[in-house]
């Protein structure tokens, strides 16, 4: 998917895949905008696939030590633990979310992140049949660009259970 620049130059797309991000149950890819031999900017997407989760987060224990880093976790650290293991798996597994996104500071303000997130959608759908989930942990500043999107007709968004947007690129 390419897109023209207000200079008249095609932005193309380029593909990272299988990023070595985070630990072994991440998947990463990446997606990066480029006119010419310029990088101007990226967009990084993970999830967890279910298989991975369920071998190596088959229980709360194993969120517990892995990712809180308890290493012996009691019942109680367990049960303390459990909504927040059960949102991790509904936030992480099978549903792509954006990691960050990244534009170039003098090719900001010219649609780039909007064209990344649209591109990123389609590909992680295109390779992965999943939705692009909009990041719990965003930045305030990317906050408008999920409404801008949500509200135009022509883009296909839908409503997660936690009422995060998700841009749905089939």
């Amino acid at each position: 998917m390419d897109g023209k620049s207000q200079s008249g130059s095609v932005m193309e797309f380029r593909y990272r895949t299988n990023l070595r991000i985070g630990g072994d149950e991440w998947t990463n890819h990446r997606v990066e905008a480029w006119r010419g031999d310029e990088k101007l900017g990226h967009l990084t997407i993970a999830f967890i696939p279910e298989e991975t989760f369920d071998e190596l987060f088959a229980t709360v224990e194993d969120y517990a030590t892995r990712i809180k880093g308890i290493t012996k976790p009691t019942d109680d650290d367990c049960a303390k633990l459990y909504p927040y293991y059960r949102r991790f798996e509904a936030f992480h597994v099978e549903t792509a979310h954006v990691g960050n996104v990244i534009v170039e500071e003098k090719h900001r303000r010219q649609s780039i992140a909007t064209k990344l997130y649209l591109e990123g959608a389609r590909w992680i759908w295109e390779h992965h049949e999943l939705f692009l989930a909009a990041s719990d942990l965003q930045q305030p500043e990317i906050k408008p660009l999920w409404s801008k999107l949500a509200a135009n007709p022509s883009v296909a968004t839908v409503r997660l259970y936690d009422e995060r947007w998700a841009l749905d690129g089939s």
